[in-house]
């Protein structure tokens, strides 16, 4: 007998098998508060900055991050002023750490400066300092939203962080930055079984030996022309 899930995991008994309390992850977002809504500062001020993000500004330089009521949804969109010789931006460590295709959305709009100017997204590997990069131009006065996709070819062993900086001399508001699988990927983000290489032991996997049962956590992956998670069983 076997329980064949999605070409991801096979697990074979000589006796009766039960799968039970299986979990489905769903698809997963990779960052936290891209909707700059977790914010802190002096409200009175009009001085904030977003909490769950790091700021890398020059202020010298004519630099500034703060967050403005103009958003594209809900409260807050991040704010970047950035200059001719210095970028502005924000970074956050993300818990990506699998290879895949990824895809990283944000909306955008400029409110001053040169219309030529252009955002840059980048996924660094925390452990080498290796940066992958895309471009989003054509950043006019109304929202766009804009997608740039990333082929990681090898693992995050420390985790990646996270990189969205204004380059040139803009005013820059950005709203509803996502994280995910890139959508009609065909390949797999990384083993679907969670802890399938048992380096946390036995955690996430429930097995007794007199029920034959066996319970285990499977993180999802969407497919192509699919709508729902992709998962076969047989037995």
């Amino acid at each position: 007998k076997g329980v064949y899930i999605n070409v991801a995991a096979y697990v074979v008994s000589d006796e009766p098998l039960n799968l039970v309390n299986f979990e489905n992850g769903g698809s997963k977002e990779l960052l936290s508060d891209g909707g700059f809504e977790n914010v802190g500062g002096d409200l009175a001020f009009g001085d904030l900055y977003p909490i769950s993000w790091t700021e890398v500004v020059d202020a010298d330089k004519g630099g500034d991050i703060n967050m403005k009521e103009d958003s594209k949804s809900g409260t807050y969109a991040l704010y970047l002023k950035s200059t001719a010789d210095s970028p502005t931006g924000v970074t956050q460590l993300s818990p990506l750490k699998d290879p895949g295709e990824y895809s990283l959305t944000l909306s955008a709009k400029r409110i001053g400066g040169d219309k030529n100017s252009k955002i840059t997204v980048g996924i660094k590997d925390v452990k080498t300092g290796e940066v992958s990069t895309g471009e989003i131009t054509g950043i006019g006065s109304d929202w766009k939203t804009s997608t740039v996709d990333f082929d990681i070819s090898t693992a995050f062993e420390d985790g990646a962080q996270i990189e969205i900086t204004s380059v040139g001399d803009a005013e820059i508001l950005v709203d509803e930055v996502s994280l995910g699988i890139a959508a009609g990927s065909d390949e797999f983000a990384g083993n679907l079984v969670a802890n399938y290489s048992f380096d946390n032991g036995l955690d996430r996997f429930d097995i007794s030996n007199q029920t034959q049962t066996i319970h285990f956590t499977v993180i999802p992956r969407l497919r192509q022309r699919r709508k729902e998670n992709d998962f076969v069983f047989s037995a």
